[in-house]
């Protein structure tokens, strides 16, 4: 990859690339993307990062390679809802809880472990997966003992805000990994932009709890132990507000990618 050195080049590097190849069960790509990852962060004029967390990441994986960085979050294009209010909670009634999963269903999603919290909170929590997974994730979810409202669709994305503004809690059950502390969900943006709060597994996703965002544990609401409504409208303020910093580090990246590019032309 000549072309890497010539001071024009910069990578957008969106994942842990060897980590997720073996989380795939891929291990023997592993050493093939390392000698990418070292040939790019040593060569690339900038490499731009979705987290902190992912420098962070590179940092303490190759600390004898000064790599150059800019952080630009993954930040849908959802700006008016910044300036929305967040719905009131204390309007809402208490039970059944309604709890929405969209995404994919690769294996980082942990699908069976959300299926099963289904199964084991149907006494309080009515589930929605929306995916264009859909079909996996109803073939998963057959070895368990479900509400007969559950709902598996798939949902067109520009539905999906009044999904999340009609859902309490949102999932992300990512263990403890590394794809998953450098990572910037798409989904889990979405939830805390609508006021869904999110359902975790680990709470060290990205950048998200630098900026102290306010999430539910998944053994605690298989347990029943999920704050009340007036919580939940603290804890969606509270989610609004780190959006409003999540948006800003994206914008100052994006101001900072824009001025290198045209410092090169």
């Amino acid at each position: 990859m000549d072309w890497l050195a010539t001071g024009k080049v910069v990578v957008d590097i969106h994942g842990v690339t060897p980590e997720e190849e073996v989380m795939m069960g891929r291990q023997s790509l592993r050493e093939k993307f390392e000698a990418i990852e070292v040939e790019v962060l040593q060569n690339a004029v900038r490499c731009v990062a979705v987290s902190r967390s992912m420098t962070e990441h590179y940092k303490a994986k190759y600390p004898k390679i000064p790599a150059r960085w800019i952080v630009v979050p993954v930040f849908e294009s959802y700006s008016s809802a910044l300036n929305l209010a967040v719905r009131d909670y204390r309007l809402s009634l208490e039970l059944p809880v309604s709890v929405v999963y969209a995404g994919g269903a690769q294996p980082w999603q942990n699908i069976d472990a959300m299926v099963s919290m289904a199964e084991r909170t149907r006494s309080f929590a009515r589930f929605e997966f929306l995916s264009q997974d859909q079909g996996s994730i109803k073939n998963t979810a057959t070895k368990y003992q479900l509400r007969p409202d559950t709902v598996f669709a798939f949902c067109e994305k520009n539905a999906l805000p009044d999904k999340y503004r009609n859902c309490d809690f949102g999932l992300l059950l990512r263990d403890e990994s590394a794809v998953n502390r450098v990572s910037s969900p798409t989904k889990l943006i979405e939830y805390i932009l609508f006021g869904a709060i999110p359902i975790v597994r680990s709470p060290n996703i990205g950048d998200f709890s630098e900026f102290g965002y306010a999430y539910v544990l998944e053994e605690e609401f298989c347990d029943g132990f999920f704050p009340d409504r007036i919580s939940r409208q603290w804890m969606a303020e509270t989610n609004v507000s780190v959006a409003h910093a999540l948006a800003g580090r994206f914008a100052d990246g994006a101001r900072d990618l824009k001025e290198l590019i045209l410092s090169m032309a």
